[in-house]
């Protein structure tokens, strides 16, 4: 769903640096932070890092559709926080709460790469008198 969303507005290069920043801080985070977790499987935490990068570049595009999508996603991550999953709540599924917030933050610092590159990118080519 997340692919076929924002499919516009995410190129392969910028899906495969997603992926992998998001990877790296749920890894990083949840070995620094382990809350009591001895493993963590699933991917969970990228489609949210996935999604926040999604909602980063549709911004420049759609604005308020950005905001609107941009705000369920931090409502999401502070009813994980608060409650928990509701989902599972009863299924006896563990849920890494944590790597969803990490998966943000890869992808909040995926597009700051993107943009810093799209910067540097655009300064290369341009001539100096």
């Amino acid at each position: 769903v997340i692919a076929a969303y924002f499919a516009r507005v995410y190129s392969w290069q910028n899906w495969l640096l997603t992926y992998c920043l998001c990877a790296l801080c749920i890894s990083i985070g949840l070995l620094l932070f382990p809350q009591g977790l001895h493993s963590y499987a699933g991917l969970s935490g990228v489609l949210h890092g996935l999604f926040a990068m999604g909602v980063l570049l549709l911004y420049t595009s759609q604005p308020r559709l950005a905001i609107a999508l941009g705000v369920l996603l931090l409502l999401k991550l502070v009813l994980d926080a608060v409650y928990g999953s509701l989902l599972f709540a009863d299924s006896g599924f563990v849920i890494a709460r944590s790597a969803h917030l990490y998966g943000v933050i890869g992808g909040v610092l995926s597009r700051l790469c993107v943009y810093a590159w799209q910067r540097y990118d655009s300064s290369a080519q341009t001539p100096t008198a």
